[in-house]
């Protein structure tokens, strides 16, 4: 059974492999200058800026600290071992 298997995996990449190689290589022409003339036209027109309205965010809010941050807790500590 397994080689039944094998033999089926490797005959589907021959078969991709062989329309891979079939497929002709495509090219593209482009071409390499464009010109462009504007003769004879008038183009009238106004410089104008962008539209719109500026949105300056806001700071951010300082709100107090409500938790007090000590250093030293020896006082603590020195009840903790009167409890033992």
């Amino acid at each position: 059974m397994k080689s039944v298997v094998w033999l089926a995996v490797a005959l589907s990449l021959l078969l991709v492999a062989a329309v891979a190689v079939a497929q002709p290589e495509k090219r593209e022409i482009t071409q390499r200058q464009t010109h462009v003339t504007f003769d004879e036209v008038t183009i009238d027109g106004v410089v104008k800026g962008p539209t719109g309205t500026i949105i300056v965010a806001r700071p951010t809010p300082k709100f107090p600290k409500l938790i007090e941050l000590r250093s030293n807790f020896d006082p603590e500590i020195l009840k903790s071992i009167d409890r033992l």
